[in-house]
């Protein structure tokens, strides 16, 4: 049995995901599932919605100083049409009418080219920004935990009323990699020879644990792509913003991308695990929170 648990502030733990293994008779297989999967606390989901609706403020921000260069500095005629676009194609772009009678020539190329579309680097954090921003404005964003790039499973050649079948090539361990953790997912499966009535097998995962998306991508590296970039989009548009006051407004950018990077959940995002065995000889582990 493998259980993986995560210690609070109050030095107690709860599972937060158990994992068992069985022979199936019919099948003649080992057959290992997860059985429970626990919700992770809701305020990181709560954080990583607002850390999205920050960085996706910043850009219709930027969005805003394009037209306001237009403008000369005056309140756009049609303020609530403007809003930075992440398309998917230049068809979706120029559909985009409100924004595009309202912003400048060198304002709408920035915008063209800023699109994830062109494959510039970076540009493909844009598209899970603004699904994020959907995400947040209709329910909370809640991570999973997921298995880490190695989750290896050990087992014995024999078992208790069973062995392994040859050849060993039909053990199949099942990668966790970006796949949310869910109860019944099957992580490895063995054909098996019963030899006995009551066939077990004793089996030991080794796991790592991360905290992601519901996408399945870790919240760290998505968030700091997102805001790398952010940050590289305001930096390029810097140059067109040549008022003063607009130029005021856009040196405020990058502050705002930092402070929305200081609301992610760091502790929940990298977990250490270590190796613990109880008195029945259960293999378990915990995950602890980095202080």
């Amino acid at each position: 049995m493998l259980k993986i648990e995560m210690r609070t502030a109050e030095q107690t733990c709860a599972p937060l995901v158990v994992a068992r293994s069985k022979v199936d008779h019919e099948t003649k297989r080992l057959i290992a599932t997860l059985t429970h999967v626990a919700q992770l606390p809701s305020d990181w989901g709560i954080r990583i919605g607002e850390i999205a609706h920050n960085f996706r403020g910043v850009l219709d921000h930027l969005a805003y100083l394009c037209v306001l260069t237009e403008t000369n500095g005056r309140v756009p005629s049609d303020p609530e049409g403007i809003a930075f676009p992440i398309t998917d194609s230049p068809a979706k772009l120029q559909s985009r009418e409100r924004l595009r009678k309202q912003i400048s020539s060198n304002g709408w190329a920035f915008i063209e080219a800023a699109q994830p579309y062109q494959g510039w680097d970076g540009g493909e954090f844009l598209p899970i920004l603004r699904d994020l921003s959907n995400h947040d404005k209709h329910r909370l964003i809640q991570p999973a935990l997921l298995g880490a790039a190695e989750w290896v499973t050990r087992i014995k050649a024999e078992g208790n009323g069973c062995r392994i079948a040859l050849p060993r090539s039909q053990a199949n361990g099942i990668s966790m990699t970006g796949r949310p953790l869910e109860p019944e997912t099957e992580v490895f499966s063995a054909a098996v020879e019963i030899t006995g009535s009551n066939p077990t097998m004793e089996v030991e995962f080794h796991t790592a644990a991360y905290i992601s998306l519901p996408n399945g991508l870790g919240v760290e590296a998505t968030l700091d792509g997102i805001g790398n970039a952010i940050t590289q989009l305001v930096a390029s548009a810097h140059s067109m913003f040549t008022s003063e006051t607009i130029g005021d407004q856009a040196r405020d950018l990058p502050r705002r991308i930092e402070s929305a990077h200081r609301l992610a959940p760091r502790p929940g995002v990298s977990v250490t695990v270590r190796e613990v065995r109880t008195q029945e000889g259960s293999l378990w582990w915990e995950v602890l929170e980095p202080g």
